[in-house]
């Protein structure tokens, strides 16, 4: 598992549905759902899910709060699975990271966007097979 070696603090809020889980501490602490990736003595465990392993898999909406940056930079993301790793890390040097599954948010995207404030970019990183409807509901 790869992580930060440096000092890291964060808060970690995601919701998917009705239900709403928060983390904190360091990045592996807070960011990294280890048991997603234990093998159990078998190293070809279909269940061990690697994406989920990242901020806890798939969530409808999530923020991370670098509490080690709180100048950094602001962005919302919406995104499919495939970058979860990437996005993670991003956030290292962010204060805040919003990241939006559209298959899983059932708001407003553009309604959510609009009540961020003073964001510096907003991101939308889908993978060529996810360019389908399923991803493009922003307005819904």
């Amino acid at each position: 598992m790869i992580y930060p070696k440096f000092a890291t603090s964060y808060q970690y809020e995601f919701t998917t549905g009705t239900s709403t889980l928060s983390t904190e501490g360091r990045f592996e602490d807070a960011l990294l759902q280890l048991d997603m990736i234990r093998f159990n003595g078998n190293k070809y465990n279909a269940m061990a899910d690697r994406y989920a392993s990242y901020l806890y898999g798939n969530q409808g909406l999530a923020h991370i709060k670098n509490l080690q940056n709180e100048d950094g930079l602001k962005i919302l993301i919406i995104k499919d699975s495939f970058m979860l790793p990437v996005f993670a890390f991003l956030s290292t040097v962010c204060s805040d990271l919003y990241l939006i599954d559209p298959r899983y948010y059932e708001n407003n995207i553009i309604d959510y966007a609009n009540s961020l404030e003073d964001l510096d970019y907003i991101m939308v990183s889908f993978t060529p097979q996810n360019l389908t409807e399923e991803f493009f509901n922003f307005g819904k």
